[in-house]
């Protein structure tokens, strides 16, 4: 796990972010893990397309271009569903309602890409 840190409207944030790089990473998402904590996130690396086939909880989803500026912040994904961002190169998938508590908004900068 590794820290995402950065400033939002909301004031100082701090993250525990697992990276899943590999394609088998990847393909396994959140899969018959627990659920996340509010403090914590998985990061897509690459990664522009999720789906939430399998899983028994709504996802916040965060797409990043490769500079770690948010593209497009998806709130309670419910289970069963797909989102995409074409131009995402990251996606960081947060248990729902983190994005907003967090204040992550489209346009702002994440340091995502420090931590692959």
């Amino acid at each position: 796990m590794a820290i995402l840190r950065f400033h939002s409207a909301t004031g100082e944030q701090a993250l525990e972010v697992e990276v899943a790089a590999s394609m088998t990473a990847r393909l396994r998402g959140l899969l018959r893990r627990p659920p996340l904590a509010s403090h914590q996130g998985l990061l897509l690396s690459p990664c522009n397309m999720v789906h939430t086939a399998g899983m028994g909880y709504p996802l916040d989803l965060v797409f990043l271009r490769h500079d770690g500026r948010v593209l497009r912040v998806v709130s309670h994904v419910r289970p069963n569903r797909v989102r995409l961002c074409w131009r995402a190169w990251y996606t960081l998938e947060l248990r729902a309602g983190t994005a907003a508590r967090c204040g992550i908004a489209a346009g702002m900068d994440l340091p995502a890409g420090r931590l692959t």
